[in-house]
């Protein structure tokens, strides 16, 4: 599935898909570019790479959210939910990804990636600040 086949609109964040990423779960999740109002190619080749390589993502997601947990709660995280994709403009194929989590339900866990590698971890406002 291309990026030309899904519906963009606008909201409080910046403009907005919904997209199905089996690695993740059966569920629609919210893909937002922050503070963008036209759809660009950034935005395209952000979305194309996370459908194409979301099992990879999904991997390294799940690898560094256990080592965040075991060095922050000495703990596992728990079932990790996706919420919210971010795209994060201001660099190529950059976004967060925010998670609910059983380990920190009131914070969750966001991370940052620039492509394959997580820049940032951290409580849930890391993947979009």
């Amino acid at each position: 599935m291309g990026c030309n086949e899904f519906d963009f609109y606008e909201d409080d964040e910046g403009i907005t898909t919904d997209l199905t990423l089996p690695a993740f779960g059966a569920q629609e999740v919210q893909c937002t570019a922050l503070e963008c109002d036209v759809v660009d190619e950034n935005i395209r080749e952000t979305i194309a790479f996370l459908i194409h390589q979301q099992y990879a993502v999904f991997d390294k997601a799940i690898i560094e959210a256990q080592n965040y947990t075991a060095r922050v709660y000495s703990a596992p995280p728990g079932d990790l939910t996706l919420i919210k994709i971010y795209l994060l403009p201001q660099e190529e194929k950059s976004f967060g990804l925010l998670f609910s989590t059983e380990i920190d339900p009131e914070h969750g866990l966001g991370m940052k990636f620039k492509g394959y590698d997580l820049t940032e971890i951290g409580s849930a406002e890391t993947a979009f600040i």
